[in-house]
């Protein structure tokens, strides 16, 4: 969402990660079910992309305490979530978990342990400019992927990366708070076959951690 939609929605208004468990040795627990490592993070097993992650999320830790319980709020959300454009930025409208995708990101890094900008103020433009400045080969997880300045209004967004090509973030064309994979096309009909990778390469990547 840009500054200047943010004003005119803000006119006046102002306002665990809970660590899997030991992985036992034995063949048979390395091929853990995707229940039961969906119950382990807390998320709704509803579509492929969450089943593929689910395989792998075991791997990926950064074993930063910040960015595992920011991504466990998160996850919290996923698949009840709904978009809300402009939400997310008065306490009523967090409290009814009401999110876009800069006020979702600046809402679960609160929670995670770490301000990244006034929550009544979250603006892709305002986290396209915390943090450090890392490039996009050398993203890691819990970085922030951000579009260019130059992009439409269709086009801004914010995404957290989860590592191995998978984001969490909340979309519009995803229903709310979801997991993507980087790969996926992102919505036909508005912006033809262009992929979350090809949206996001375009812009910057932020370490806030």
């Amino acid at each position: 969402m840009s500054i200047a939609v943010l004003l005119m929605l803000l006119a006046g208004a102002f306002y665990s990660f809970q660590q899997l468990g030991n992985t036992q040795s034995s063949a048979s627990s390395q091929t853990t079910s995707s229940t039961s490592l969906s119950s382990n993070l807390g998320i709704p097993t509803t579509s492929s992309t969450i089943k593929a992650y689910l395989k792998v999320a075991s791997s990926l830790n950064s074993g930063n305490a910040v960015i595992e319980k920011t991504i466990s709020e998160g996850f919290k959300l996923v698949g009840i979530s709904p978009y809300v454009y402009g939400g997310g930025r008065t306490d009523a409208s967090v409290a009814k978990n009401e999110y876009d995708c800069s006020s979702f990101v600046a809402q679960m890094f609160r929670l995670g342990g770490q301000s990244l900008v006034y929550q009544y103020a979250a603006s892709t433009t305002l986290l396209a400019q915390t943090g450090n400045s890392v490039s996009w080969s050398n993203k890691a997880r819990g970085d922030l992927l951000v579009t260019a300045a130059d992009a439409t209004e269709n086009e801004q967004h914010v995404a957290i990366y989860l590592g191995d090509g998978y984001i969490l973030h909340d979309s519009n064309s995803t229903d709310g708070v979801n997991i993507s994979k980087l790969t996926d096309v992102i919505n036909p009909s508005v912006l033809g076959d262009m992929t979350w990778q090809q949206l996001f390469e375009a812009g910057v990547v932020r370490r806030e951690v």
